[in-house]
């Protein structure tokens, strides 16, 4: 999403800048309810919000608006449409955001990140 947002395949600085009142908006609701989920020195992350909670959609409106360029918000704005026409209606947990710090990609961070909430799951 961050990459689409920029247009480019790259991240640059000022992407860097954008993702932490991005991530807030998106799966900030993750810290409140204790279901953000960390791997080893925070070298991936994992936040799940739980059944009856979703991203700050005013919140993620204003990013949006305040970081994205004229040619790019029409996209971001659809892929949300698109993600929310597809989204369950029924309660369920949802994993917005899940990083894992570049340097320590294909090392199975990823999966150790959400495995801790599989407890919650079941």
């Amino acid at each position: 999403m961050i990459r689409l947002a920029d247009g480019h395949g790259l991240i640059r600085n000022s992407t860097l800048r954008r993702c932490p009142r991005f991530a807030r908006a998106f799966g900030g609701g993750a810290v409140d309810h204790g279901t953000a989920h960390y791997y080893e020195g925070f070298r991936g992350v994992a936040l799940w919000l739980p059944p009856g909670v979703a991203p700050d959609e005013e919140s993620l409106v204003k990013v949006v608006e305040d970081t994205v360029t004229d040619e790019r918000k029409g996209a971001m704005f659809s892929m949300f449409e698109q993600m929310d026409a597809l989204h369950p209606q029924e309660a369920h947990w949802h994993l917005p955001l899940i990083g894992v710090d570049p340097a320590h990609q294909g090392k199975g961070i990823g999966l150790g990140s959400i495995e801790p909430h599989f407890e919650y799951v079941r």
